[in-house]
């Protein structure tokens, strides 16, 4: 149960600072615009958060499936795209994100 609360913190907070954060915010100007769109997009770049630490070894499935490591990281990245964008709606519905 800890594994999967630290791996949903660390989803929102890397999704957070990339794609909404004020810090972050001149990458994603100068982004060209595919990947612009990509850089500000909860939802879009959770999945690839999840995929890339499901990938570098820290999944949340981990313990319970035996899955090739890529079949695992998709899964991986659909429940970090689910995580980032309910966190993101959460925040916004507070009014605790920056415009």
């Amino acid at each position: 149960m800890r594994l999967i609360l630290v791996w949903a913190l660390a989803v929102h907070g890397v999704t957070q600072i990339v794609t909404v954060s004020r810090i972050a915010r001149p990458v994603r100007e100068a982004a060209p615009s595919p990947l612009r769109a990509l850089l500000s997009c909860p939802m879009c770049f959770g999945f690839w958060v999840g995929l890339a630490l499901s990938l570098a070894g820290l999944s949340p499935l981990g313990p319970l499936v035996s899955w090739p490591g890529f079949a695992r990281g998709v899964v991986d990245g659909a429940a970090a795209s689910a995580v980032a964008w309910a966190a993101h709606v959460t925040l916004a519905r507070l009014g605790a994100l920056e415009h």
